[in-house]
């Protein structure tokens, strides 16, 4: 049974995303915190702030309303300037974060906290609001690039995140399904548990290339379709290069930064994961195949729960304007 866009969108829009009264409260706990942050950097401190820059999921309205242990995910950049800092300095960098957080929120415990390579994360739990602190080392005579620092100090490859927001942007204009697929591909990637195996930003990346590659998605249907059949058929072993010439030495998975062709955003995907992604993404692909051929609703809908969980419905009713 064809599944219209109809239905699925009326899914996405009850379901998914986040709704544009609950994303404007969003982004305005996410500005609050900015200007705590401002407000609470000591003088002291070997690091300057230059600038801060919004960017992630809630950002760019690809944000996948929480459900269960998921949340909804929101980046804040911190450009650094560390003209003064030690090495030392940079190693705790993100140690010395958590304390400025920490006195903006006093009661927060360190189960609240989570150090990644190049984030800390943070948890709101009245919103569901997870936030990432992005630190960057801001670079002279540069608005918006600026070096990634890993927590061991060490610098990693430049960024952009204007950039990225106006890359998603872009692709959002060019095709109005992008970002409900992006929104329907990560629901898939919670509900099989790939969470930290495949990042938002990479799957925004695959559905930029199928877009690049294959024009706008006919349908969502079959755009999921087509993401599907991508990752099974390429086993994700295809360098997707997001608009740069030339391929990296990497071996293994390769999805470059639209801003940075030194940058492989899935450079940390091992095997073990790769393999994982590719087999549930065959799956996915066979279940909504098979759910196209059925002839009834239920089985239908059965099927398509099988990919995006439960609360996957085509009962339900558009809303009124």
């Amino acid at each position: 049974m064809n599944v219209t866009d109809t239905k699925l969108r009326t899914w996405d829009a009850q379901r998914l995303r986040v709704s544009r009264s609950k994303r404007a409260t969003l982004l305005a706990q996410v500005a609050n915190l900015v200007d705590q942050l401002r407000t609470h950097v000591p003088a002291s401190s070997s690091f300057k702030v230059v600038r801060f820059r919004r960017a992630g999921s809630l950002r760019k309205a690809t944000a996948v309303h929480p459900r269960g242990d998921t949340g909804i995910d929101a980046d804040i950049a911190v450009y650094l300037d560390t003209s003064n800092a030690s090495d030392y300095d940079l190693a705790t960098m993100h140690s010395t974060l958590r304390e400025i957080v920490r006195g903006v929120y006093p009661t927060k415990k360190d189960s609240d906290f989570w150090v990644q390579p190049h984030t800390l994360g943070m948890q709101f739990h009245a919103s569901g609001l997870s936030v990432d602190l992005v630190p960057l080392i801001a670079i002279e005579d540069e608005l918006e690039e600026a070096y990634m620092v890993s927590s061991t100090g060490g610098r990693a490859g430049k960024t952009n995140v204007p950039g990225h927001l106006k890359f998603v942007g872009d692709l959002a204009k060019a095709d109005g399904r992008y970002r409900p697929l992006v929104r329907m591909a990560k629901t898939w990637r919670n509900e099989a548990e790939l969470g930290h195996e495949l990042s938002s930003f990479a799957i925004e990346l695959i559905l930029a290339e199928l877009q690049r590659r294959d024009g706008p998605a006919p349908s969502l249907e079959l755009g999921l379709q087509r993401f599907f059949l991508y990752l099974a058929q390429t086993g994700l072993l295809e360098p997707i290069l997001s608009g740069h010439e030339v391929t990296p030495d990497d071996s293994g998975v390769v999805i470059l930064d639209p801003c940075n062709s030194t940058n492989n955003v899935a450079v940390r995907m091992v095997e073990t994961e790769r393999q994982e992604v590719v087999a549930a993404a065959t799956i996915a692909w066979e279940t909504l195949v098979t759910a196209h051929h059925v002839g009834t609703k239920g089985e239908t809908s059965e099927l398509w729960r099988e990919v995006f969980g439960t609360h996957f419905s085509l009962d339900l009713e558009v809303a009124a304007a």
